[in-house]
């Protein structure tokens, strides 16, 4: 992946918002053109989007500063792709990710791992500097409300409904989460390419992960679990974790059945990441 420094003649310069420049979603440019010619850019891989430079940092310690892993979904339509969701990193201009994977299990390294994507953002903690991160090319939770043309909302966005399933306990039991019963399903290539993902950081990053009852605690705690001590403890804990682990107001990722059943298989005790078996 490339890094794009910025232009000589803009190196120095302050890419604040002029107080004679009307403020837009771009950090006070007037496209997104505007904001990544100032602000400089890397590219993805292998899809060559760009990705503003004030969308992520540097971080201290690589390798040995990796504890965690973060599975997120983006809360926005599959069908759009991951090139949609790195135009919303743009336009917030302050977030980020390492990966994205859409619904046919593409995967895209949109940071590499040295650097320090804005994804888990809680303060106080360093969980962006500890963390690799992926975001799952997805809507999230829709009203359990079937429309009369076959299709679920979230807002003004229709998703058909044999594009959404219902949120699920270990035993792969119905069971709301975070106050929503239904959600917008991954894909089983989606699925299958974030264990490949889990996998590859696990063995690199030496992080653990048998997927039990315990730790679908862990990845889908209720909010009122996120006190002082449980984040804390998290903070010490190598681990595979979602947004939920450290973020109380967020649902990504949701425990969606397919993912629930997969994860089970596939991370079951004495599986490559099993303690015991992670050298």
């Amino acid at each position: 992946m490339a890094i794009i420094k910025t232009a000589k003649y803009l190196i120095g310069t302050n890419s604040s918002i002029s107080p004679t420049r009307k403020k837009t979603k771009f950090q006070g440019y007037a496209n997104v053109e505007e904001m990544l010619a100032a602000v400089g850019f890397v590219e993805t891989f292998p899809n060559k989007y760009k990705l503003a430079n004030t969308t992520y940092g540097t971080r201290g310690g690589y390798p040995s500063c990796i504890k965690h892993i973060f599975l997120h979904h983006s809360a926005t339509e599959m069908d759009k792709g991951t090139g949609n969701m790195i135009n919303i990193f743009n336009s917030r201009g302050v977030a980020s990710s390492h990966r994205g994977i859409d619904g046919l299990g593409n995967i895209e390294t949109i940071l590499e791992d040295k650097l320090r994507a804005n994804c888990q953002a809680v303060d106080g903690y360093m969980f962006n500097t500890s963390g690799m991160s992926v975001e799952l090319i997805a809507l999230g939770w829709v009203k359990n409300k079937l429309q009369d043309d076959g299709t679920y909302l979230q807002g003004d966005v229709k998703i058909a409904a044999d594009k959404t399933a219902l949120a699920v306990d270990f035993n792969e039991n119905p069971k709301s989460y975070k106050g929503f019963e239904r959600f917008a399903a991954y894909t089983q290539p989606q699925v299958d390419a974030t264990v490949k993902l889990i996998r590859e950081w696990g063995k690199l990053y030496k992080i653990p992960f048998v997927f039990n009852q315990e730790q679908f605690n862990l990845m889908f705690p209720p909010k009122s679990k996120l006190n002082t001590k449980w984040l804390k403890n998290i903070t010490t804990t190598k681990g595979v974790f979602t947004h939920n682990t450290v973020k109380g107001t967020k649902s990504d990722i949701f425990p969606d059945p397919l993912l629930i059943k997969t994860f089970k298989k596939e991370f079951a005790p004495g599986n490559s990441l099993d303690p015991a078996n992670l050298k």
